[in-house]
């Protein structure tokens, strides 16, 4: 695909939720909104926009007789590994050895991308590791959504994707209630990936009815908004389930970000999410995402230690910057010394 810079704008919007989640009291102003959902809701989207728009391309070679069905499911399989697994292995590697506890005991879990099958079992998150319980989802999508995709015919897409979008939907009405765990299993994220292959699905084969879409999305968010206010204002029961409602709202920034018009709304899009520094750190927002657990347990004893007694900088503020400043240090050079090199291995397998 090429390259959109506004989208590692919108990765760093999204790492930076979950890190306000995590890092700062649930008790504290900054955490009002559900932001670790959000932000995770938003990766969501962006996966089943971004992986849907690269399998309509190998699709559209699959049916023009450019190549085989599993030579394409090979390259993409291959492709994904090379960016999501070293660090992710590297990661747990690390606390196995270190001692962390879950790790040792459940290792098979986390080195199957299943740790979120693992924490439905338990009915408990796990700590430092719980935020690995969303990759083992977006892992599970890549298992069945390419599969699907280039084996079903072409004109059959669009049902394909109304399906994903109401099983999502369906299973948050029945199973996903407050106090259970349902929520980490992959069908609860079905309407998030769903709907951003519905949007590459529009943008790819409909351009001509982009036009009609926005008009839908800008429409369906203005009612859902209108009615988030109301039941806050009223005490009411939401009855949408949340991470739909999550879902619509990615979906609607994201389209104003890959479809960009002369409207006040894209406009200020485009000047936020293509600011240089937010865009470097989307480019690094993996590693920000899975480390960002680690760094306040590790770093706690040595920045006591730096400030000494400084009532002025003990303030929980000064130790989220410190500690942003170190997941920033960690996570580029992350960047730099693994991701990067295993990332530049994908040039060698495209499927032509």
């Amino acid at each position: 695909m090429k390259y959109i810079k506004t989208l590692d704008g919108l990765r760093a919007i999204a790492v930076l939720l979950v890190i306000i989640s995590h890092w700062v009291s649930k008790s504290h102003w900054l955490n009002y909104l559900p932001n670790g959902a959000i932000g995770v809701t938003i990766f969501f989207v962006l996966s089943g926009y971004l992986i849907s728009s690269i399998l309509f391309s190998y699709k559209d070679k699959i049916d023009a007789d450019k190549g085989g069905v599993w030579s394409a499911i090979k390259v993409f399989y291959i492709r994904r590994s090379l960016r999501i697994f070293p660090i992710y292995y590297l990661f747990v590697l690390f606390l196995f050895f270190y001692g962390y506890t879950l790790i040792q005991d459940q290792l098979a879990y986390f080195l199957a991308y299943s740790s979120n099958i693992l924490f439905f079992k338990r009915n408990e998150l796990g700590g430092t590791v719980s935020h690995l319980w969303s990759l083992s989802v977006e892992e599970q999508y890549y298992l069945l959504w390419p599969i699907l995709v280039l084996t079903v015919n072409r004109r059959f897409t669009w049902l394909l994707i109304v399906v994903f979008i109401l099983t999502g939907l369906s299973f948050q009405i029945i199973f996903v209630k407050e106090g259970t765990f349902f929520g980490l299993l992959p069908f609860a994220a079905f309407d998030a990936f769903g709907f951003g292959a519905l949007l590459a699905f529009v943008q790819r084969y409909h351009e001509d009815r982009i036009s009609t879409f926005s008009k839908v999305i800008n429409f369906v968010s203005l009612v859902i908004l209108t009615w988030l206010i109301i039941t806050q204002i009223y005490s009411l029961e939401l009855l949408i389930p949340a991470k739909v409602v999550m879902s619509v709202f990615s979906l609607f920034v994201l389209f104003h970000l890959v479809v960009p018009s002369k409207n006040a709304i894209s406009f200020f899009y485009q000047k936020m999410f293509t600011n240089d520094q937010l865009v470097f750190c989307g480019k690094i927002s993996y590693g920000i995402y899975l480390y960002h657990t680690l760094i306040p347990g590790f770093s706690d004893n040595y920045y006591y230690k730096i400030i000494g007694h400084s009532s002025f900088l003990s303030h929980d503020f000064f130790f989220f910057v410190f500690n942003i400043m170190i997941l920033l240090m960690v996570s580029s050079l992350s960047w730099f010394i693994v991701e990067k090199p295993f990332n530049s291995l994908k040039s060698k397998y495209n499927f032509q």
